[in-house]
């Protein structure tokens, strides 16, 4: 065997993907994907409650309802996230960093161990510039992942908590609101009009678009009626005052 056949066989750039190699990397991608979407959906979802002053601990969800909550904020503000990355280079980097890892894993060629040169004197101080060298940028490198990975992802959902609140906020019961109006009563008696903000099998927290604030009460005693929407505030406002007068002249004859 000549020595252009040795190096070839020597050097391999196959792709080492193996069905456990290719099941390992679907694995943890899906996990780092339900985790992401997790960390987003969690941070979005406490300060939607946040801003419409609700406690965030009175209501419980399920682990998959807030993945839900990450799969939609990530939906709605991915082009942030883009943006994000394009107007901060070292963020690139670190994208394009790991991404060179991740194929590099991969695609890194085979070679035979040779035996290591010079002295054990020689190689400590080899190592251990390469360790001066190396350490600080790894350990830069490693922060700037830690602000991506986590720093970013829960921008974007406390972006849009903040965007749903303020929608609620000012839309609640107008045509353009894409949720349904709602009408609270206990007891028979009409508590307000606009929307559920969250609900558990003792409490319920709803937000009164016509006085503008936030009940949170113990669910016993309340229901929830269907309610039609208003082209402005001027006349949600205006049913909201029909609806009151009704029920107190109810409860009067009562």
């Amino acid at each position: 065997m000549d020595d252009a056949s040795k190096s070839v066989s020597q050097v391999s750039w196959t792709a080492k993907f193996t069905l456990a190699g290719v099941a390992l990397l679907l694995t943890t991608a899906v996990t780092a994907g339900g985790i992401l979407l997790y960390w987003v959906g969690s941070v979005a979802r406490a300060t939607y409650l946040s801003e419409l002053g609700v406690p965030v601990d009175a209501f419980d969800r399920t682990r998959e309802s807030i993945i839900e909550w990450g799969a939609y904020s990530f939906f709605f503000k991915w082009a942030d996230y883009l943006d994000v990355l394009g107007s901060r280079p070292w963020a690139v980097v670190v994208v394009g960093f790991a991404t060179f890892a991740l194929a590099m894993s991969y695609f890194w060629p085979s070679t035979p161990k040779k035996a290591a040169s010079g002295g054990p004197r020689t190689r400590a101080v080899v190592y251990s510039t390469i360790a001066a060298l190396v350490a600080p940028m790894i350990s830069l490198v490693l922060m700037a992942g830690v602000v991506l990975v986590l720093g970013l992802p829960a921008a974007m959902g406390e972006s849009r908590g903040e965007q749903l609140a303020q929608k609620l906020k000012t839309g609640a019961c107008m045509d353009e609101y894409s949720g349904s109006c709602q009408e609270l009563w206990r007891e028979n008696r009409p508590i307000g009009k606009g929307a559920v903000i969250s609900e558990s099998g003792t409490r319920i927290a709803f937000f009164d678009a016509c006085a503008g604030r936030t009940v949170v009460m113990d669910v016993s005693g309340t229901e929830i009626r269907s309610s039609g929407k208003y082209a402005g505030h001027e006349a949600l406002h205006q049913s909201c005052k029909s609806l009151m007068s009704a029920a107190a002249i109810e409860a009067s004859e009562a």
